[in-house]
């Protein structure tokens, strides 16, 4: 259990050091925002509406979604 708060700890941290600069696009299960980090350097953060995509049963693609980007990460 410490381990899972350590992880949200150290993710609304993170989180919390965005600087959301612009809107870049809304779709049916969220929307995708233009932030900064610390040092300025720009990144895409994709937020999700999960009632929606379990509602819809598309959870199994944002997986997918995200294991690939991972990947070339």
């Amino acid at each position: 259990m410490r381990e899972v708060a350590a992880r949200r700890s150290l993710y609304l941290q993170t989180l919390s050091s965005l600087r959301r600069v612009a809107g870049l696009g809304a779709g049916q299960f969220g929307c995708v925002s233009l932030v900064t980090d610390v040092h300025g350097q720009p990144h895409a953060l994709k937020s999700l509406w999960k009632g929606q995509l379990i509602a819809s049963g598309s959870v199994g693609a944002v997986v997918r979604e995200r294991e690939l980007l991972a990947s070339v990460s």
